[in-house]
């Protein structure tokens, strides 16, 4: 993310599905997926671009509130609400895809779509819940709740939540 968002290209879809873990790191040079080394055995790769879109031409695009691009669970507050996307839209669903990698569960639980978009675009926006395993950091926690805040300008770049994992895992 920090590599796309660096070049203005907003993701817009990011879930678990669009994210691919090889024990292999690809040639960079020959590179048709988006890589960040994860370990020394495995590394990450974004995939299906398909939605994504360069940031500046984000706002020329017309879709109705709440349609278009990204994934119900995954998916920003501001998708629901306005045509405008950034950035922030992909860091949102990084937390929720992260919160459900230190839990092994739903973001939203047994939520279905409409009571999730209720809970995002209600009068009481809620955030998911957050990580409560006895054995997550709790920088980790910090971490996924800053990535799922409401306001968009509130949470994390891609840079910066990068360096917070680096800082994390050390």
């Amino acid at each position: 993310l920090s590599y796309m968002h660096g070049r203005c290209i907003v993701h817009q879809d990011i879930k678990p599905s669009n994210v691919l873990v090889s024990s292999l790191p690809p040639d960079v040079a020959s590179m048709h997926l988006i890589y960040v080394q994860v370990t020394k055995t495995y590394s990450a790769h974004v995939c299906d671009l398909g939605v994504a879109r360069i940031q500046e031409k984000l706002a020329t695009i017309r879709t109705s509130k709440g349609t278009g691009a990204g994934t119900i669970p995954y998916k920003a507050p501001e998708m629901f609400t306005s045509a405008k996307r950034s950035t922030p839209v992909d860091m949102y669903s990084f937390g929720c895809l992260l919160i459900e990698l230190l839990t092994e569960r739903k973001v939203w639980g047994d939520l279905d779509g409409c009571q999730i978009t209720a809970k995002l675009c209600g009068s009481f926006q809620t955030q998911p819940e957050q990580p409560s395993v006895t054995d997550v950091p709790n920088e980790y926690k910090l971490l996924c709740t800053q990535l799922t805040r409401i306001v968009p300008s509130e949470r994390p770049t891609a840079l910066l939540a990068l360096q917070q994992l680096s800082q994390i895992d050390k």
